[in-house]
């Protein structure tokens, strides 16, 4: 198995100094917390509370660390069936999200945009329509295990994995290397053991207990 170039184990709290929340309006109660189980998030939000079109939720990225291809990993425990994804290629307005929801078993990758040309840090609501959907396909989406879920991105391709099966594939170059990070969509009890970053090369999955 390759070593992983860059790794969060969010073993203590201390270890968000590294990252910063950002939320959306309508989200304004969630919370990224380290706790025994990783980092884990806490959101107040429902979606029935969210105007239509509204793309609620909340992002943890990171302040420096930047990802410029190969394989982005986390290791993820939903207890509910909203939405948990992977940003990368974080610019000041825009990123890429690959995304799951364990509702509806879609998974999909957007090219996302805050919509209102403002500073990454000070993010409005995104609307749909400020979204560039790339591409969507059903998945099996675990629910209340761990699992792991990774993206592969090398030049334009995009590709993204749930515990090691591929389940879509996407082309778009409009962004580069940068920041990178997890996304959250009304997710009340969503645990992060770690996420991690390897060279392109061999699918870099390591055993679940």
């Amino acid at each position: 198995m390759p070593e992983a170039t860059w790794r969060e184990e969010f073993a203590t709290p201390e270890a968000l100094t590294d990252w910063e929340p950002s939320r959306f309006i309508s989200c304004t109660d969630a919370s990224w917390i380290v706790t025994g189980v990783g980092v884990k998030h806490d959101s107040a939000c429902s979606a029935v509370e969210y105007p239509e079109g509204l793309d609620a939720g909340s992002i943890l990225r990171t302040r420096e660390a930047e990802f410029d291809g190969g394989w982005l990993v986390a290791r993820v425990y939903a207890t509910d069936d909203d939405g948990v994804g992977l940003i990368y290629g974080v610019d000041k307005f825009t990123y890429y999200r690959a995304s799951v929801d364990l509702a509806t078993r879609l998974a999909r990758l957007d090219l996302a945009d805050t919509g209102h040309g403002v500073p990454y840090q000070a993010m409005e609501p995104t609307l749909d329509k400020y979204n560039t959907p790339l591409a969507d396909a059903l998945a099996d989406t675990p629910q209340a295990r761990w699992f792991l879920l990774a993206v592969r991105w090398a030049g334009g391709t995009h590709e993204l994995y749930v515990d090691g099966q591929l389940v879509l594939t996407a082309k778009d170059s409009v962004l580069g290397p940068g920041r990178f990070g997890l996304y959250a969509y009304g997710m009340f009890d969503l645990r992060i053991d770690w996420i991690a970053t390897y060279p392109d090369g061999p699918v870099p999955w390591e055993p679940l207990p």
